[in-house]
């Protein structure tokens, strides 16, 4: 597999293109927003097209309002296609993008030794819910996770870290 690092605006063109040619992409995933679902730094994702209509659930690259683009889980779907997204590692703060601003949709989290978790079983269904669920205590419980699994994480995959943090 050969590693590039390339400007979001490139990656982002790049991975449309080949999306919509049928394509499977994967890229490392950056940030802390998806935790502790998807581990920015030490884990990639595998998207795919979205063949269908969006779900609440759905972990999907989208170009929100802002024009940023985000790798969030939908949290809500309007009738009229409007599509609400919020990091699972966010405490407060959602952004909004509509049907046709999905680029693609995680279908797999590959750790650092290539290991396929598929992010749409029954079970990770179930504490995505029940992570919503504890939203008003998420704060504490993802400081404790970076200072704990998430450090611990990040060492084995040969990440530089100083503290928690990512130093690039």
């Amino acid at each position: 597999m050969v590693r590039r690092t390339v400007a979001n605006d490139i990656l982002i063109a790049d991975i449309d293109r080949f999306l919509k040619e049928g394509r499977e992409v994967v890229f490392l995933v950056k940030g802390y927003s998806m935790l502790p679902f998807i581990t920015g730094w030490a884990e990639s994702v595998e998207l795919h097209r979205l063949d269908r209509n969006p779900q609440r659930g759905d972990i999907v690259l989208a170009k929100v309002e802002t024009g940023h683009h985000v790798l969030h889980r939908i949290i809500s779907v309007d009738a009229d296609g409007g599509i609400t997204l919020m990091g699972d590692g966010n405490n407060q703060g959602v952004e909004h993008c509509k049907t046709e601003d999905i680029v693609g949709i995680a279908v797999y989290a590959i750790d650092y030794k290539g290991k396929k978790r598929y992010l749409y079983t029954t079970g990770r269904k179930f504490a995505s819910s029940l992570w919503w669920k504890l939203l008003p205590f998420r704060r504490y419980l993802l400081a404790i996770y970076r200072r704990t699994v998430m450090k611990h994480d990040l060492h084995k995959a040969g990440v530089k870290t100083k503290g928690w943090k990512v130093v690039e």
